[in-house]
């Protein structure tokens, strides 16, 4: 088993902090994979822009709009992912599962 990839049989007699827990871990996983492909994405563009409008490598501008953005997609995706899982472990199962006529 990985230690972040939920397998069908992962959910079976888990806790609600176990499936949290586990959530919380792949919705990490998300956020870090996309803050990494969004500042590769982002700096194949500004590098070669900071180059020609400043002749300089590093694009310039305050660090902290960076830190902001990675904060923001980071809270964005936890909520995301954390909410609606609370929200539906609130539910009995029975409950979920019955069937009204």
């Amino acid at each position: 088993m990985t230690p972040w990839a939920a397998v069908p049989g992962d959910l079976t007699g888990a806790t609600r902090a176990q499936v949290m827990r586990m959530l919380t871990v792949e919705g990490l996983v998300v956020a870090v994979i996309g803050v990494l492909l969004g500042t590769a994405a982002a700096a194949t563009m500004l590098v070669p822009f900071a180059h020609a409008a400043a002749d300089s490598w590093m694009p310039s501008g305050p660090l902290w709009i960076y830190g902001a953005v990675v904060g923001a997609a980071v809270t964005l995706v936890l909520s995301a992912t954390l909410v609606p899982a609370w929200r539906a472990l609130r539910v009995l199962p029975v409950r979920a599962a019955r069937v009204d006529s």
